[in-house]
C-alpha cells in the first residue's frame, strides 16, 4: 500500500483481513484502527550548492588555488602524484622489441648474402682446383718419372 503525504492530516489505517477455511467459506476478520499515522508533509528547502569544476574547468581552478597559495609545492606534489596514476605511459619494451625485430631481418639479410656470396666464392675456387681436360700431351718420359716417384 503506498501512502501519499499532501497536507497535513490525522490518518487511521483499517484493516480486513480475509481467508478460506478448508471446507470452502470464506471469513472476515476487520482490525478498526491499527495504525494512526500523523502526517506532515515535507518542507522542500531550495539552497543552493557550490559544484566542482567541470572537467574543462578543473586546470585552470587548480592553478588559481596554487597561485593564491603561500607554499604550493607540497599540494602540487599530491597533485602531480594522483595525475601520475592516469596520465598514459609508454611502454619502453614495445619500442626495444620493435628494434629488436628490425635489427633481426637486417642481420639475418647480411647472413643471408654473406652466405650466398661464400658459396659462389667457394665454387669459384674449386673450379679452378680442377684441371681441365685437355692440352698438350704428355711426353713420355715424364710419365715415368711421375710413375717412378708414386712407386716411391
Amino acid at each position: 500500500m503506498d501512502l501519499k503525504v499532501l497536507k497535513e492530516n490525522l490518518t487511521s489505517i483499517k484493516v480486513v483481513l480475509l481467508y478460506a477455511d478448508p471446507l470452502g467459506g470464506e471469513h472476515r476478520t476487520e482490525f478498526g484502527n491499527l495504525v494512526t499515522i500523523n502526517s506532515i508533509p515535507p518542507k522542500v528547502i531550495v539552497k543552493e550548492v557550490s559544484v566542482y569544476p567541470s572537467s574543462e574547468e578543473l586546470p585552470k581552478y587548480i592553478d588559481q588555488v596554487l597561485a593564491n597559495m603561500s607554499d604550493p609545492a607540497p599540494v602540487a606534489e599530491k597533485i602531480e602524484a594522483i595525475a601520475a596514476r592516469y596520465n598514459p605511459t609508454t611502454n619502453i619494451w614495445k619500442g626495444v622489441g620493435i628494434v629488436f625485430i628490425i635489427l633481426t631481418a637486417v642481420f639475418a639479410g647480411l647472413t643471408y648474402r654473406y652466405w650466398s656470396e661464400s658459396e659462389k666464392l667457394r665454387e669459384k675456387l674449386e673450379r679452378k682446383k680442377h684441371r681441365r681436360p685437355g692440352g698438350l700431351p704428355k711426353k713420355a718420359e715424364e710419365e715415368q718419372k711421375s710413375s717412378e716417384i708414386v712407386e716411391l
